[in-house]
């Protein structure tokens, strides 16, 4: 079992606040935290929710990610499970997501990822998972709510949480069904993006929005469950490289 919560700030629109609280309080699936909602304030919000969770949740694994991540849940599921299996004889936490490692912070003030030398003073994050989608065990909840007091924080929220993990001596597990940078592109063509047979096995996908979630269930569903074109790739029957063609 899972429950989704949807972690939220305030805005600078009254209106839009009480139609959220309204929301809310008919689905009981959102938490609001004391800080306006902004891309510079999501360090504030990775907090928020960890704490948060901290508080109201007893769960083997927790897993953030951003709205327009397409999850697929069922076989997120069944990793953890199998994972959970397989780890049973050790006591290591589980921090794990893609990887950018070596990772320098950008000193730009013009970039919407600007952290200034005060801030973070060190030319390179620890390793790191990508904001869009990462999952860690629920029993580090209380040491990240407890050493986040004494790190400093700083305006990149991925990274971040990379530098926490750092110090709880957590170390990040790379996995490559998670697909942080996909654009949203999905395409049956091997140089623009990712190939539509990729996200037969994702985890998480990026850049996935609105009517597009509906449209990659479906299509995670087509691929996993009838033979496709994927089928013929992955048995080396013709070329990866192909138009899909419609009627005329």
């Amino acid at each position: 079992m899972w429950k989704t919560v949807f972690l939220l700030g305030q805005t600078l629109n009254p209106k839009l606040d009480n139609l959220l609280h309204d929301e809310a309080r008919k689905n009981g699936d959102m938490a609001f935290g004391d800080f306006i909602d902004s891309y510079r304030n999501l360090t504030s919000k990775m907090v928020f929710g960890i704490k948060w969770a901290t508080k109201h949740c007893q769960a083997e694994y927790v897993m953030k990610a951003d709205e327009d991540s397409f999850i697929n849940i069922h076989d997120l599921v069944l990793w953890l499970n199998e994972h959970h299996e397989r780890s049973k004889s050790h006591s290591k936490s589980l921090y794990m997501g893609a990887a950018l490692v070596n990772t320098e912070p950008i000193r730009d003030l013009g970039s919407p990822f600007y952290v200034s030398r005060r801030e973070y003073p060190y030319p390179i994050y620890p390793p790191y998972a990508p904001g869009p989608g990462y999952v860690f065990s629920g029993d580090l909840l209380t040491n990240l709510s407890l050493v986040m007091k004494y790190v400093k924080l700083f305006p990149n929220e991925d990274a971040c949480l990379g530098v926490l993990m750092k110090f709880l001596k957590v170390e990040l597990t790379y996995n490559e069904r998670f697909l942080p940078f996909s654009m949203g592109k999905a395409t049956y063509w091997q140089y623009q993006g990712y190939s539509i047979c990729e996200f037969i096995h994702a985890l998480v996908i990026h850049r996935i929005s609105g009517k597009l979630q509906i449209q990659t269930h479906f299509n995670v569903l087509v691929l996993k469950h009838t033979r496709t074109i994927c089928h013929h790739i992955k048995s080396g029957i013709g070329e990866p490289e192909f138009e899909v063609l419609g009627g005329r």
